[in-house]
């Protein structure tokens, strides 16, 4: 069974954060490896979804880091994605499926 929910930002948003994560380092205007923004997605059931755009270091550029949770712990982590924050993040527990997809608000 898989549960598909849409997060739906606004434009200059995503062109913002975009923006940050196509540095090759972290961005000056953020400590190391601190939260740039935030979005959770309720999907029932006490499932939720972390989309994260974090800052990188010296080492790494930002990154967005999603996290699957069941009642507040933190159950699967999906590998960092360095690219964009639009697109579909899944995550696959057991027979349960559960894809976020981040797109622009009309």
């Amino acid at each position: 069974m898989t549960i598909k929910k849409i997060l739906h930002l606004k434009e200059e948003i995503i062109t913002e954060l975009n923006k940050v994560l196509s540095l090759d380092k972290g961005s000056a205007d953020y400590a190391d490896d601190s939260l740039i923004s935030r979005f959770t997605v309720a999907l029932g059931e006490g499932f939720e979804v972390d989309i994260k755009v974090v800052n990188g270091d010296e080492s790494a550029g930002p990154y967005v880091d999603a996290v699957l949770f069941q009642h507040g712990q933190e159950i699967y982590c999906l590998e960092p994605s360095f690219e964009t924050i639009e697109g579909e993040f899944n995550f696959e527990i057991g027979e349960q499926d559960f894809s976020i997809e981040v797109i622009k608000e009309l």
